[in-house]
């Protein structure tokens, strides 16, 4: 009886978050803010990239810029004038057109003016300056985006519940952070409320009635945690939810704790085999109507359209908490702080109490 009672207050093992310590606030936001910053300057210089090699590459495609106002043969490019104040502009017509770098107005005086158009100038004349501006546009895309790895996959924001939401959000942040490499501030997966008919006042939907507030299992929802995944990660979270689907706890058997997947579209959605394949026909999968009873005791999982049954964010005070008996580390906690600061979780209007 001693032994098993120790067992039972034993505190579970826990897994370290493979990021650096979070010392401070200041810090954490930082942390936070530096995977945006890169993503925002490698679209700035893809852009660049490609403005720079459609010159380059396609003389036709110079000329149809020309028309446009951009650029004149044997000028300065309108993206070479624009960073004139980055002191770049003479090395950029350099690498664009040979030759002596000159100011716009002398460049015009020394160029001879276009002649006008002939008779004998057909639309073929532009289709074909339109053709080579593409030709050349598809080109430096290919080298920009078309690396092999590089490429960036299509991501998408699902939903799963199972039991509380404490326990699945911290499976899910560790997921996130050992399989796809993911730091505080790439952190998706938020708890909330969805599979509901209904919402309260000012489409709330808060985890207490106190003061007569629109309480979320009284609104027929389920606790659940969404996260924004590429469709080739999807199968893996995917089959972590079904293993914790089978771990059901003794006090979690309401609807509101009932197994719920949602997705876009539903099971129409074409992710919906991916899911159907982590299944491996395990539970029966059924369309959610919403208001739907609990899953205690029978093998069925809910599939929600979330157009229908949209995901929505539970409050600060139920993000990256404990679950008891489970105490989860300081940094993991700290995921709150560092996430509120950037705008992924916010004040939804509800009481910040349990």
């Amino acid at each position: 009886g001693a032994m098993a009672e120790h067992m039972r207050n034993r505190a579970p093992p826990q897994l370290t978050i493979p990021w650096p310590p979070l010392s401070s606030t200041t810090a954490r936001r930082d942390e936070a803010r530096l995977p945006r910053l890169r993503r925002l300057v490698t679209r700035l210089g893809a852009f660049v990239v490609i403005v720079v090699c459609l010159e380059v590459l396609s003389p036709s495609a110079r000329s149809s810029l020309s028309q446009l106002g951009f650029a004149r043969p044997g000028c300065p490019s309108g993206l070479a004038g624009a960073l004139g104040d980055l002191h770049l502009r003479r090395e950029l017509s350099r690498t664009i057109v040979p030759g002596p770098s000159l100011p716009d107005t002398s460049c015009r005086q020394a160029m001879p003016s276009e002649p006008e158009p002939s008779v004998n100038d057909t639309s073929r004349v532009w289709l074909a300056h339109g053709m080579a501006s593409l030709v050349g546009a598809a080109l430096c895309m290919a080298v920009v985006i078309g690396v092999p790895g590089r490429a960036a996959a299509k991501e998408l924001d699902i939903y799963f519940g199972t039991g509380n939401f404490f326990h699945l959000q911290h499976e899910f942040v560790i997921k996130e952070a050992l399989a796809l490499s993911r730091r505080a501030g790439d952190i998706t997966s938020v708890t909330g409320y969805a599979g509901g008919k209904e919402v309260g006042d000012l489409d709330r939907v808060c985890y207490t009635g106190l003061a007569g507030v629109p309480k979320y299992k009284q609104l027929g929802h389920a606790q659940v945690v969404r996260v924004t995944l590429s469709e080739t990660d999807i199968p893996e979270f995917a089959r972590l939810f079904f293993e914790e689907v089978s771990k059901e706890k003794a006090l979690e058997k309401g609807p509101e704790y009932r197994s719920t997947i949602g997705l876009r579209g539903g099971m129409k959605s074409k992710i919906f085999p991916f899911i159907k394949e982590a299944n491996n026909d395990r539970y029966r999968l059924v369309e959610g109507e919403g208001n739907d009873p609990s899953t205690s005791q029978t093998p069925t999982v809910y599939v929600y359209d979330t157009k229908k049954f949209p995901f929505r964010p539970a409050e600060v005070i139920n993000q990256f908490d404990n679950d008891p008996p489970e105490i989860y580390t300081s940094d993991y906690r700290g995921l709150r702080d560092v996430l509120k600061s950037i705008g992924s979780i916010f004040s939804t209007g509800c009481p910040e109490v349990r």
